[in-house]
């Protein structure tokens, strides 16, 4: 729903291409566009499990690469010693952008000042020629890290956000 894919209309979903809208229910519905539900669901049930995994964290960083990929954004999980987790290139004609993120799981759902390394950050978008830096992760309650992020002009992206359920950050740029 956040995409702007499905809308919930009286008791029902549909499915939202624009301004039409196609009823889920009817048999005429295309093969794709179901699938791109199904996709979708996929994507945030994937987010959702690997943002605590801390034993696995490539799998955290390829769903973010994967959720920015469905959100037609170049993505590509590269992870390992020394490089950011993904790479996002939005092509936009003489407005492109490159965006380093950082993907950073935890156990208690919250990722604190010490698990950001604010430093490698500013390596890692000099490394892949980018004009920002992210890190995402569950979530990021700490003033502290808000205010690292501020003067390091670092983006913060909440899984909840990511999916859409965050309303105070659904609308913050990267």
């Amino acid at each position: 729903m956040s995409v702007g894919k499905i809308k919930h209309v009286g008791h029902t979903y549909v499915l939202s291409s624009g301004t039409d809208t196609i009823d889920l229910r009817k048999p005429s519905e295309t093969k794709k566009e179901l699938e791109a539900i199904l996709d979708l669901n996929n994507l945030v049930l994937l987010l959702r499990r690997s943002e605590r995994d801390t034993a696995n964290p490539d799998v955290f960083e390829e769903s973010v690469a994967k959720c920015f990929r469905f959100l037609g954004y170049e993505a590509k999980h590269l992870g390992g010693s020394g490089k950011a987790d993904v790479l996002l290139v939005a092509t936009l004609g003489s407005g492109a952008y490159r965006v380093a993120i950082e993907a950073k799981t935890s156990t208690t759902g919250i990722v604190d000042d010490a698990r950001i390394n604010w430093f490698t950050l500013e390596d890692h978008r000099r490394q892949n020629d980018a004009k920002y830096s992210a890190v995402v992760g569950p979530g990021f309650e700490s003033s502290r890290v808000q205010e690292r992020a501020t003067k390091t002009g670092t983006t913060l992206l909440s899984t909840k956000t990511m999916e859409g359920s965050d309303e105070t950050a659904r609308c913050k740029p990267i």
